[in-house]
């Protein structure tokens, strides 16, 4: 399958240079984006794997903004520039970006940065996931930094988030981990992380020698329980404002860790509600 990619460009000459250089060298080529705005429909519609886009665009957002957007989807993404001050080239390194390509381009430096970028991203990625969908899981994960999070994938790219695991938190795929079936979770890191992990095996031994261990499970096991339902029962019955509200609550620094549009994922709304919630939340 072809490797998509997104070019988000506003001058047409230098978008369609570099679409005729990917098309020759076999990438696919989402719709070419001249603004932020039509560059998350695109997101939305096309899934790219990666992202060139220009630093300065026309409109109130620059490519700066739509980065941090990017990063926060784990969408690689390269910038294009001409001459930018130093302030722009660091505000511009702090969004992680793969690479930089001046402009004009030339066709043999495109090609090698993003075969290098690319590499780069899926190595990054393999080390990211502790779970990936359509995998049998088969441990037991303890959280002792930072914090993941569990998630499926619609048919539409929507991710649907699950749950979030800080420190002394577990995480898994129960279901997979029981019965043996593929998984039908992704688990990943929101920040770097470090987990403790036990084999199904190890971890029913120690439930069996240790008594104590044992129980904590059990209680953990009726936690989680209470949470889902408690959770069903929100989303059935609360309105926007009031979930986070209740999401504040019964988890204050999550807040303060995890992107907006991640908490908008795990809530079922959408990052503008959320916004929209949070800005009641900070005038009362």
């Amino acid at each position: 399958m072809k490797i998509k990619i997104l070019i988000v460009e506003d001058q047409f000459i230098e978008a369609n240079n570099l679409k005729i250089i990917l098309k020759k060298a076999g990438y696919g080529i989402c719709s070419i984006a001249r603004s932020v705005p039509e560059a998350l429909q695109i997101l939305a519609s096309e899934h790219p794997e990666m992202v060139l886009l220009d630093i300065y665009l026309d409109g109130p957002q620059t490519g700066i903004d739509l980065a941090y957007v990017l990063r926060e989807k784990h969408i690689a993404h390269i910038f294009l520039s001409a001459n930018s001050n130093q302030q722009t080239l660091n505000a511009a390194k702090a969004t992680n970006p793969y690479g930089f390509l001046v402009k004009p381009f030339r066709e043999k430096d495109v090609l090698i940065m993003l075969e290098v970028a690319l590499y780069a991203h899926q190595q990054k990625r393999e080390t990211r996931y502790l779970l990936q969908e359509g995998d049998i899981c088969t441990q037991h994960a303890f959280v002792s930094k930072g914090c993941l999070r569990s998630y499926s994938v619609d048919c539409d790219g929507k991710e649907h988030i699950v749950k979030f695991a800080a420190e002394n938190w577990w995480i898994g795929d129960r279901p997979s981990l029981q019965s043996g079936e593929p998984a039908k979770l992704n688990i990943d890191a929101v920040e770097d992380s470090e987990v403790v992990l036990f084999s199904k095996q190890d971890f029913d031994l120690i439930c069996q020698k240790i008594p104590v261990f044992n129980d904590m499970v059990n209680d953990l096991l009726q936690s989680a329980y209470n949470a889902s339902q408690n959770r069903i029962l929100a989303n059935i019955s609360l309105s926007s404002y009031e979930k986070y509200e209740y999401f504040l609550q019964r988890y204050p620094d999550f807040a303060l860790r995890i992107p907006q549009s991640m908490i908008a994922s795990y809530l079922g709304i959408s990052p503008e509600t959320l916004s929209r919630a949070r800005g009641q939340i900070v005038s009362k």
